[in-house]
């Protein structure tokens, strides 16, 4: 493994051929649009809709719009027009539609009007969808209500090229870190009282989380005395939740925290902790908590919620809550909780934007009842108590209420994917062995593994070897998994007539495919006679090309959301990115090959348990100043602490000043050493992925000793994989680093030799290589591998 010099940081050498896939598909999702009081919707007028709740499908929001007097004047309420709509930024978003209008009588005569599984001819709806006389004498309106199904399906392109194998890197890990930190207890240095109760904090991390700690424990007016801050405004079952976030990056267990398990009392602490995360500066809470709180909206809580979006200037969650008590069925039980009478006394100014709220509604001709303006403004039978129980007692944090009438949906579908499986070499496979298979890497698809099992010499041996085989496995653990599958032999010649075998697109009488456990397979004993296998257009150049089709069946059930509000993704991998940036409050010093890198030892304390015992342990540096590193080079110490503070990698290119995929790859090979150096597990594991996908000719050997002398089974398995295909082999022994592999790892030359044996098994010749050749490195120019990155 070398250095840094740019002369030697070549890009990779790539195989001699290699191959991509172009895949164009749709991202399918569907929405169910129920509506009630259709008779009270008529004489709205023409152009004018009702819209259902925004629906999120390929990373748009969409939108039904029902118009019940029609779309167009010069039909003249003759008809009823549905569309679907674009309802978020996008430009030339492609997409197929399908509307349905449902069959309430049971008998499933629904209308539908769909793109799927025919020629395109019309847009995304339909002015005269259907004649309005026609639907009221019709079982699509039973109840005075319609049910729509709409399904949209956003085309979506990408090209993939080929991988040798993968490695599942786990998720961030640096909340547990921090985490581990505070539940620890050590090197706390400031305490908070609150309500008589005290917890102890780190400076450090409360000030790179939130601006105002940062401002009163760091800033001109900080706080004399940390030894013991009084909190007045905050509970003390929110400030322990608080500081959870702060250090977890994730809300706590309300229902633990609190001891209780209702309904309301999660409702009533995501109001105090919004209140708190607006206090502190804490924008991601704030959001989640507004978010939370959205699909939360009940009769009893709805109130209160919105006089705290008022106060605390939460837009969408304020929208979300006049939406909600603004519907004709809700209004009057409203209007009787508690908190309606606490929404008139503290944000008076809240109910004229509800008037106007309920005036819209009244302008589509639905009716609010018999509440009219002095009945909201006088609160009706309201009993007068206010909103002012402390949070958390027992009898005042009871379930919350529902809306009168709710519905639900039970939505199954299936997840669906692809592969396609290259068979090269098919001639010398034939005499493998009835029974034998050869298998396609491993793909995942709707959470589980799959793999495509050819059998050259069939799988069974009363077909003595006449008929080829074809098989789906599960190849990951499960339990009855429910699939659809679909296994297509590609027809060569351009023709397009290919094999194809499928459940997908047919009437299952059965329902789909369980397989029990993992190693069951669906396929074919008898998929294609070999005889006439060989004289098809299916074999080309000796190869075989298999596309497979898996759709896992997942079912749920969605209830209705009155609004959504998106969450930005986690955001304390950049606070402690700026904390490093910033080089505030650092308190240790690292010399590395003549520079100098600083740091804060709470960090790399929490981060990696090697810094944690070199700066906190019983054998720790007693000169903090300046600790000599010996062992990692600069650019890469540098990439370390970007990693320890970041959570992420930094960019090898912006920090080598090289630009080549041979300086990429050979970043990725000292940062394993140095993960495994410092016990920075997750960052040994993602540097184990991108070398796995970076495996090349004239960087493997280098990967694979590393591999070796790092206990990277996974990586060291890919690199035999890839040296031992013949393509490969020569060419790998003609490098530097198949020379410095011998050297440093001669055990390796054994199990290589044992992959290519598999090969040759196989009936896939290596040339004329043999052992000899293996050991002494062929035409090998003999030089080490010592150069710099």
């Amino acid at each position: 493994m070398g250095r840094f010099d740019k002369e030697t940081a070549e890009p990779s050498s790539s195989p001699a051929e290699t191959t991509s896939t172009s895949m164009t598909a749709t991202v399918n999702g569907s929405h169910d649009f129920k509506i009630t009081g259709y008779s009270l919707s008529k004489g709205i007028g023409v152009g004018k809709y009702i819209a259902s709740d925004t629906f999120m499908v390929g990373g748009y929001s969409w939108a039904v719009y029902f118009y019940p007097d029609g779309k167009s004047a010069e039909d003249n309420a003759t008809y009823v027009s549905l569309f679907i709509a674009l309802a978020s930024e996008g430009t030339d978003v492609r997409a197929l539609f399908e509307l349905t209008l449902l069959d309430q009588s049971g008998r499933e005569r629904h209308k539908v009007h769909s793109h799927f599984g025919r020629a395109l001819e019309t847009g995304p709806g339909y002015k005269r969808f259907y004649k309005r006389t026609a639907l009221e004498a019709s079982d699509y309106l039973k109840d005075d209500c319609l049910h729509v199904h709409c399904c949209v399906g956003v085309v979506k392109s990408h090209t993939e090229g080929p991988k040798i194998y993968s490695i599942p890197v786990s998720p961030s890990n640096i909340g547990l870190h921090f985490g581990q930190l505070l539940e620890s207890g050590k090197g706390t240095d400031v305490n908070f009282e609150v309500d008589g109760e005290t917890f102890s904090a780190h400076k450090l991390v409360l000030a790179a989380r939130s601006p105002v700690f940062r401002a009163q424990l760091y800033g001109p007016m900080k706080d004399k005395n940390t030894d013991c801050i009084k909190i007045e405004d905050v509970e003390a079952p929110v400030f322990k939740a608080l500081l959870h976030w702060m250090y977890w990056d994730a809300l706590p267990d309300f229902e633990e925290l609190t001891g209780l398990n209702s309904k309301g009392a999660s409702s009533l602490m995501s109001q105090h902790m919004l209140a708190a995360a607006d206090l502190y500066g804490l924008d991601r809470l704030r959001l989640l908590c507004e978010a939370n709180l959205c699909e939360d909206v009940a009769i009893n809580t709805v109130a209160t919620t919105l006089a705290l979006a008022d106060q605390h200037h939460c837009f969408q969650l304020k929208s979300a809550c006049l939406k909600f008590v603004s519907l004709p069925e809700n209004l009057r039980a409203v209007m009787q909780t508690d908190g309606f009478e606490y929404l008139k006394e503290s944000c008076p100014h809240v109910l004229t934007e509800l008037l106007e709220h309920v005036a819209r509604i009244n302008e589509h001709s639905i009716t609010v009842g018999k509440v009219g303006i002095g009945g909201i403004l006088d609160g009706g039978d309201v009993n007068g108590r206010r909103v002012k129980q402390r949070m958390f007692d027992k009898d005042t944090a009871e379930p919350s209420s529902s809306p009168a009438e709710t519905t639900s949906t039970s939505k199954t579908v299936t997840v669906n994917g692809t592969h396609d499986f290259k068979i090269t070499g098919y001639s010398l496979s034939k005499g493998i062995g009835i029974g034998k298979y050869v298998a396609s890497d491993t793909f995942m698809v709707g959470g589980y593994t799959w793999a495509v099992y050819f059998y050259p010499d069939g799988k069974s041996a009363e077909d003595n070897a006449t008929y080829v085989s074809l098989f789906i496995a599960l190849a990951s653990e499960g339990t009855d998994v429910r699939a659809l599958f679909e296994l297509t032999l590609l027809d060569q010649s351009g023709r397009e007539r290919h094999k194809v075998h499928s459940h997908f697109g047919r009437a299952l009488e059965t329902g789909p495919y369980t397989l029990k456990y993992r190693g069951s397979m669906w396929g074919y004993k008898r998929f294609y006679k070999r005889t006439a296998l060989e004289s098809s257009d299916y074999l080309k150049d000796d190869c075989l090309h298999v596309h497979c089709c898996v759709g896992v069946v997942n079912s749920h059930t969605d209830g209705p959301k009155i609004y959504s509000i998106p969450v930005s993704p986690s955001n304390i991998g950049l606070h402690f990115g700026q904390l490093l940036a910033s080089r505030k409050e650092t308190d240790v010093n690292f010399e590395v090959d003549g520079e100098t890198f600083s740091a804060h030892k709470l960090v790399l304390a929490a981060r990696s348990p090697v810094f944690r015992a070199q700066l906190y342990g019983p054998m720790k540096d007693k000169n903090t100043e300046c600790i000599k590193i010996e062992d990692v080079e600069a650019p890469v110490f540098k990439a370390l602490l970007h990693w320890m503070y970041w959570d992420a990698l930094p960019d090898f290119e912006e920090l080598t000043g090289l630009n080549s995929k041979g300086a990429s790859t050979l970043m990725s090979q000292h940062m394993l050493a140095a993960a495994d150096c410092y016990g920075l597990n997750r960052l040994r594991l993602l540097c184990e992925a991108n070398l796995c996908e970076d495996v090349a000719i004239n960087t493997v050997a280098t990967t694979l000793a590393l591999a070796e002398q790092h206990h990277s089974f996974q990586l060291k398995s890919v690199c035999l994989k890839f040296v031992a295909l013949p393509e490969n082999l020569k060419a790998v022994m003609q490098t530097d680093g198949f020379e410095y592999l011998k050297e440093s790892c001669p055990q390796v030359l054994t199990e290589l030799l044992e992959h290519v044996a598999r090969v040759n098994e196989h009936s896939i010749t290596v040339g004329k290589l043999g052992i000899e050749g293996i050991l002494d490195g062929g035409d090998v120019n003999g030089r080490r591998v010592k150069q710099r990155m």
